[in-house]
């Protein structure tokens, strides 16, 4: 019944419009779907505008004069409100998409699950996944409702793994080379920042090296500053999901927490 159904929840009423304004408004926030009907004719102007809370709203704007995810994200948004027993298959739902707007699709996807809608994802986007998983753990649908399958190539065939999800969204492992590729790749920048300290004057100047005055910060410390910075953003890291298995994760914030 539409008044058990999750996807519509927050909305002004049970209409299809409303709950594609509702969601359009969370993929993008302060988007909105402007439809004007054709006299004598079957057929709609469609557009979008724009606001923000304090903001006058701007004037209607074509599909073609607006950032493409809005125009890729609304065919998938009306393809999630399917009737319960649809099945709905979606091939990069992130595209085009800035984080926020990925997790949030996925959070809708969970919701048309719930109302009966299977849906299948292909993606590449962590984004999207954490949006499952912090479904499952707000308890929206229960883990063995919701399944993970990482396709890897090896040789001439496919290796196929399903990490199961527990209550607190949770994956039993990590795929390698998907969830810990930002771990890999935040040390090498902080290394180099880190070598150009060294360096002195020859080397690249590095972010940071001197104070808004022009005043060249003491050698000594830079380095605790660039440390203290690179500490509290691995410590933020961790605190929103690691790609570390469970049992690195906890010894990997210990020792974060002892260096601060």
């Amino acid at each position: 019944h539409a008044d058990d159904d999750p996807r519509f929840e927050g909305c002004e009423s049970r209409r299809l419009a409303a709950g594609i304004e509702r969601w359009l408004d969370e993929v993008s926030p302060g988007a909105h779907l402007r439809l004007e009907p054709i006299a004598d004719a079957d057929a709609l102007i469609a557009g979008f505008s724009f606001d923000r809370e304090g903001d006058v709203e701007t004037q209607r704007y074509r599909a073609t004069n607006v950032g493409f995810g809005l125009s890729y994200a609304l065919p998938v948004l009306v393809a999630m409100f399917g009737p319960k027993g649809s099945l709905c298959l979606i091939e990069n739902p992130e595209a085009h998409l800035h984080p926020r707007g990925q997790t949030k699709l996925a959070e809708l996807a969970v919701r048309a699950a719930v109302a009966g809608v299977q849906v299948i994802a292909e993606t590449h986007s962590d984004h999207f996944m954490d949006g499952v998983r912090i479904a499952v753990r707000d308890g929206l649908v229960r883990p063995e409702e919701a399944a993970f399958h990482y396709f890897e190539r090896r040789g001439a065939g496919t290796v196929v793994s399903s990490p199961k999800i527990d209550r607190d969204g949770q994956l039993s492992e990590w795929p390698a080379g998907f969830f810990d590729q930002h771990e890999g790749t935040l040390p090498v920048c902080w290394r180099r920042r880190r070598d150009h300290a060294r360096n002195g004057p020859q080397s690249r100047q590095p972010l940071g090296r001197r104070r808004p005055g022009g005043d060249r910060i003491p050698e000594g410390r830079r380095r605790r500053n660039v440390a203290a910075r690179a500490g509290k953003r691995y410590r933020i890291q961790l605190a929103h999901g690691s790609a570390l298995p469970r049992n690195r994760m906890r010894s990997r914030r210990i020792d974060a927490g002892r260096r601060a």
